[in-house]
This record gives C-alpha cells, sequence and structure tokens, in this order.
C-alpha cells in the first residue's frame, strides 16, 4: 500500500478525471481490470467542441461503471493523434474488445 500511495503522490500535480465509457461501461472497465484493455480512443473533434484538453501523458483516469462507482485508475502513459483511416489491428487489439482485431473494432 505504501508504495502506492507513493506513486499517487508522483501524479499530484497531474490532470485528471472521472469518466466512464459510452458503450457498455461496466463491462469495458472490466476489461481494463483484466489488463485485457489497455488503450482507448476517442473522437479528437468533441475535444474541440466541448473545449476540454486532449488527454496528455500522465493524465490521472478514474474510470467507473454503469452504477458510476470508481472501479480503476489509469494513467497516460501514451497519446497519439491518428486520423481514423490509419487504425491498424495494433489499435484494435490494445482496445481488448471482442475478437481484438480491425474488422471487430
Amino acid at each position: 500500500m505504501g508504495a502506492f500511495i507513493k506513486r499517487v503522490h508522483d501524479f499530484s500535480n497531474s490532470p485528471r478525471s472521472e469518466w466512464q465509457f459510452g458503450a457498455a461501461p461496466s463491462q469495458l472497465v472490466d476489461l481494463v481490470t483484466t489488463g485485457q484493455k489497455t488503450a482507448t480512443s476517442s473522437y479528437f473533434t468533441a475535444y474541440v467542441f466541448d473545449k476540454e484538453s486532449v488527454p496528455s501523458v500522465g493524465h490521472l483516469n478514474l474510470i467507473l461503471d454503469d452504477k458510476l462507482a470508481p472501479k480503476v485508475l489509469t494513467v497516460n502513459t501514451k497519446v497519439t493523434l491518428q486520423p481514423y483511416d490509419q487504425i491498424g489491428d495494433d489499435i484494435a487489439f490494445l482496445e481488448g474488445e471482442g475478437t481484438r482485431d480491425l474488422i471487430y473494432w
């Protein structure tokens, strides 16, 4: 527990947010907690429209289930801005859903 508290303290000045996945929040957060889902994606234009900051490395995410209960705390270790038509199987695999390929995703 002490190591966790020390590590979280390292991020005390990091941007943070609470959110849930839009589709099937509990199922998707379960994939995160089991380590199957290690990436997520979002629509860049929505950040501009909502006047929100684009996620950054070091950003803390408290991910909630479908009842808005906190389930897992993650830290962004990499952020990639990429056109949708350039997404490949590697990203689909990290998304962790279904057959973990681009066709499913």
